[in-house]
């Protein structure tokens, strides 16, 4: 099978190799996509949505792209996202995490041993990092938007504060996953000097580029950077799982 791949990333590069080594030809000229069997768009495939895929091609993304979704249906091509994969989301969340940790234990002054640590927002991403951080002797305190968490959050032992009665004062870290603007300036007047904020979460992010400073890390696409190798491999598996669904359907 011919296969596009989207990206020019160290992670893009090694899916390359894999895929070359598993029996795919790769095509890496974009004017030809129409031919390939198998296209990888990266992100969201926004700046594609205008390409003529060959008919019974299966044409990937991350994320959701509605409109591949719709223009799937009319031409004939078959269209998947990898993100309601569980096990890539799961596989990917772990190395991300771990890349976020390695990134805070080199670039601060203070262990995370003991440290008093708030992550913002309890889905995927903010289970794992506590239940990462804790092995740490971390202090976990996590504030979510709505209480649907509320109860396993204090059985596992983590302190609990609701988002809009939080303030950030007392904290050494504060780790944000929620895909929106939720830490407001009146939250960051309470932020103690030091503490260090690292925003993991897709756009629009955690906090304003306004109201930024240098204590304020955003951290985007971590797989493509850290153990790239594993990140192509759990990539590689879910484009796998893909094209097996959607050949058979």
């Amino acid at each position: 099978m011919l296969i596009y791949i989207n990206g020019t990333d160290n992670r893009c590069k090694y899916l390359a190799k894999l895929m070359a080594k598993a029996g795919y030809q790769i095509e890496n000229d974009k004017n030809y996509i129409s031919s390939c069997q198998i296209v990888f768009l990266g992100k969201d495939g926004k700046s594609f949505e205008q390409v003529d895929f060959a008919c019974d091609a299966v044409v990937l993304t991350l994320l959701k792209n509605q409109r591949l979704c719709y223009l799937s249906k009319l031409k004939g091509f078959k269209y998947d996202y990898l993100y309601h994969d569980e096990e890539f989301i799961n596989e990917n969340t772990y190395i991300s995490d771990e890349a976020l940790i390695a990134y805070m234990i080199i670039d601060n002054n203070i262990s995370l041993s003991n440290s008093n640590i708030l992550i913002l927002g309890y889905g995927h991403c903010g289970k794992d990092l506590a239940n990462k951080l804790e092995r740490f002797n971390a202090k976990i305190t996590i504030s979510n938007r709505s209480d649907h968490h509320h109860d396993e959050v204090i059985t596992k032992g983590y302190r609990y504060i609701r988002l809009n009665e939080l303030t950030l004062d007392g904290y050494d870290f504060i780790i944000n996953t929620i895909p929106c603007n939720v830490i407001t300036e009146e939250m960051l007047k309470t932020k103690d000097d030091m503490c260090q904020i690292y925003d993991v979460a897709s756009k629009p992010y955690g906090l304003q580029s306004d109201k930024r400073d240098t204590n304020y890390h955003l951290l985007k696409q971590l797989p493509t950077k850290y153990a790239y190798h594993s990140s192509a491999l759990v990539l590689f598996k879910a484009i796998k799982r893909a094209v097996d669904r959607n050949v058979k359907k």
